[in-house]
């Protein structure tokens, strides 16, 4: 019954009461995993990451084949930038099911940010056998392609994110700092490169430094370099 409600006020928002009735299923049943589970995404919701990770790691200690809990704790070790943690959730994964698409970005994603960019890209490019229409797998081997110098295999992974989900803030602005900055002058275009700023920085209420910096980069390229003074400028007051 507690564990009913919980899950039940978990998904209204409710997080608070929520608690509560997770917490009397729990000292019931200490080994429950799955109120362990539904205790951290209460945790998560609340902006609560280091008790979520401690949660998360409960269940995967009670329940080792819970799949969905380890991409989320894998997740929240890639956001502690604890790497080597987040490549073990999503290998452990893999090892239990090597079609979970999810796996395969994250695990790309992390070997991504440790540089490994050959494993990263067969990562992802598995994860797109897997899902065509990922919008983030397109992304992040965008990302890859993009290190590797692969400026036209990049722009046409940013653009077919972008085409799958029109509001993917991420590609549209790493696409727009790649026409406005690339090393190779060949795949420079500033005035595409102002319109998806824009679209960033519209998306991100006019006030994320990034996207700014975008902004101000692609007004640079195109030549307008009032505006691109007085938006550098800006993303820095913030």
């Amino acid at each position: 019954m507690h564990f009913n409600l919980g899950r039940v006020l978990t998904r209204q928002g409710h997080l608070e009461q929520a608690a509560s009735h997770l917490y009397s299923a729990i000292r019931r049943t200490p080994t429950f995993a799955e109120a362990h589970y539904v205790l951290g995404l209460v945790f998560q919701g609340q902006g609560n990451q280091q008790e979520a990770t401690q949660a998360f790691e409960r269940v995967v200690l009670l329940a080792p084949t819970h799949l969905v809990a380890r991409n989320q704790l894998g997740n929240l070790y890639l956001g502690q930038g604890d790497l080597e943690k987040a490549a073990r959730q999503f290998e452990a994964v893999l090892a239990a099911d090597p079609e979970n698409a999810n796996a395969h970005i994250n695990l790309g994603y992390v070997y991504l940010k440790q540089g490994h960019l050959r494993v990263a890209a067969l990562q992802l490019e598995h994860a797109l056998s897997l899902e065509p229409d990922h919008a983030g797998a397109h992304y992040r081997l965008g990302a890859v392609r993009q290190k590797q110098g692969r400026f036209k295999r990049a722009t046409a992974e940013f653009r077919e994110s972008i085409t799958i989900n029109a509001e993917h803030v991420p590609a549209i602005n790493d696409l727009a700092w790649l026409l406005a900055t690339c090393p190779d002058e060949n795949f420079r275009d500033g005035a595409a490169a102002v319109q998806l700023a824009k679209r960033a920085d519209e998306a991100t209420g006019r006030s994320h430094p990034k996207a700014l910096d975008t902004l101000a980069a692609a007004y640079a390229e195109a030549g307008q370099f009032e505006e691109a003074i007085s938006t550098a400028a800006k993303a820095v007051r913030l």
